[in-house]
């Protein structure tokens, strides 16, 4: 498959089934949706890697699972934590603080969170140390080319919004899911 990330694909080639769109929920069950949104506003996830915050967009398919089980495996890039169970489907979960070179908090390692992404044979789960948060931007306060920190992440900023002196940074995780090293 053309833009299957390559961990998904050789779990997969194990005979397992993807994830059944049905059964993807959004965070907060209503992503897309914008009776409540005002004309103007854009509406995104919000999560931390390291000190550097990350927004997905709204409409992208996630959800997040606590006190998840990760199976390590063999033979795998050091950046490829291991295999994550979501409702019978392996989804391959990735450490991003390995891939991007940060510093990696101290996470309680009985109880991980994964923010599994995508749906089908794209899911992918990263590790979070903090909850999604819900957050909108208007539209207009759109900034551009104003990241300028590690450079793998660097390359899947597309913008920022910033907030009460808080930067924002959009995050185009299939282009860093994509990265081959």
């Amino acid at each position: 498959m053309e833009n299957a990330n390559p961990a998904r694909s050789a779990f997969l080639s194990m005979g397992k089934k993807s994830l059944d769109e049905s059964l993807v929920i959004p965070l907060d069950g209503y992503a897309g949706q914008d009776d409540d949104t005002d004309r103007g506003k854009k509406r995104f996830y919000g999560f931390r890697l390291h000190d550097i915050q990350l927004l997905l967009d709204a409409d992208v398919r996630s959800e997040v699972i606590n006190d998840a089980v990760i199976t390590p495996l063999p033979l795998m890039p050091s950046f490829i934590t291991g295999l994550c169970n979501v409702r019978g489907n392996l989804v391959p979960v990735y450490d991003m603080y390995e891939k991007l070179g940060l510093n990696k908090p101290l996470l309680d390692s009985n109880k991980k969170k994964i923010l599994v992404l995508d749906e089908n044979e794209n899911m992918a789960g990263i590790e979070i140390q903090d909850l999604v948060i819900s957050l909108e931007f208007d539209e207009q306060d759109i900034q551009r080319g104003v990241f300028s920190g590690n450079q793998q992440l660097n390359q899947c900023i597309s913008y920022s919004y910033q907030q009460n002196g808080s930067n924002w940074f959009g995050f185009e995780y299939k282009k860093l899911f994509n990265m081959v090293d």
